[in-house]
């Protein structure tokens, strides 16, 4: 998530749609102060819902409109621009596997995508593995608690 207090917008930052390229070139926009309030109030906010000290920023990239919401406040939330970016699904769960496939050589994927390991590690058997963990719709990134849209654009 990127929050720009000098031009008044936030980036909410869906998985697998580009978020880091549009991060990057976004981050022209926000001063390194505001980058480091951010990260203050995300500490804040993420200390308080799991109870633990020390929380990194970096841990949690994708933060949803519904978590800035409560990071800034209602009132200056609404009077900023909020936009994201959405990938046709079809090709998000691509990009998704091409991930793992890249990153199957680090214990964390080969725990959580064993299915992966192996001679018929393709995009059929990836498919097959997750109807049992889907990915999370992309508009989970981008409603409220009542399923409303957060998002202006």
């Amino acid at each position: 998530m990127i929050v720009s207090d000098s031009h008044n917008f936030i980036y909410a930052r869906v998985p697998k749609t580009g978020s880091t390229s549009i991060s990057s070139a976004l981050a022209q926009y926000r001063r390194i102060s505001e980058r480091v309030r951010c990260v203050d109030l995300v500490n804040q906010l993420f200390c308080q819902i799991l109870q633990k000290k020390n929380i990194k920023f970096s841990a949690y990239p994708h933060l949803s409109l519904h978590s800035a919401k409560q990071i800034i406040g209602a009132q200056k939330f609404n009077s900023y621009f909020r936009f994201s970016v959405v990938r046709h699904p079809v090709d998000r769960i691509y990009s998704q596997y091409r991930h793992v496939k890249r990153n199957l050589s680090c214990r964390k994927f080969q725990a959580m995508y064993p299915e992966m390991l192996g001679r018929r590690a393709d995009f059929e058997r990836f498919l097959e593995s997750m109807q049992s963990r889907p990915i999370p719709p992309q508009v989970s990134m981008l409603i409220d608690e009542h399923g409303k849209i957060q998002a202006n654009a």
